[in-house]
């Protein structure tokens, strides 16, 4: 018997575009489909912790919200889920006519320093309620938005921590 040979003939641009654009939509339904089945981690990682080990340090983060108010629920999900020791904050924009419970964010307590002659500005430090600390209202400055702490701990020396806010119409 004779083999016959078939000739195909090239793809075109179009066609091979057309084939991509295919795959590449199986490909986005098929993670969106596995991520919305709640059984795959985005980013996988030991999920386990090490008997006996302590853990040293503090979980510190820093967050220019620009405008705290409106976003409170989005900073108290974000904790939640990144339980920090210390969360500090810039461009609060918060008047002093806004209560502390209003910002409020479970097990933590808040100092702040707001912005009082114009909009904008001001600056928060968030502390867990277990973290021992005081506010340092002798450090803040005249000219720069800042907000101190001192963070006391047993057997160790105090540790500063600032949030700090520089408005741009300042000169370096």
């Amino acid at each position: 018997m004779r083999r016959k040979t078939v000739k195909h003939k090239p793809l075109g641009n179009s066609m091979y575009f057309l084939l991509g654009s295919r795959l590449f939509i199986n490909t986005s339904i098929a993670i969106v489909l596995l991520r919305l089945s709640g059984d795959i981690e985005s980013n996988p990682g030991p999920v386990f912790e090490i008997p006996g080990c302590l853990k040293r340090g503090l979980k510190v983060s820093h967050l220019n919200v620009r405008s705290l108010l409106p976003k409170i629920d989005l900073v108290r999900m974000f904790i939640s889920k990144n339980p920090f020791d210390v969360f500090t904050l810039s461009e609060t924009w918060l008047k002093p006519t806004v209560t502390d419970a209003e910002i409020n964010i479970p097990n933590y307590l808040i100092t702040r320093q707001d912005r009082k002659d114009k909009a904008g500005g001001g600056t928060a430090i968030y502390v867990k309620e277990s973290l021992p600390y005081r506010t340092r209202d002798d450090l803040c400055s005249k000219t720069i938005e800042t907000c101190w702490i001192e963070i006391i701990r047993p057997r160790t020396k105090s540790m500063f921590i600032c949030s700090a806010y520089r408005p741009p119409e300042l000169p370096l």
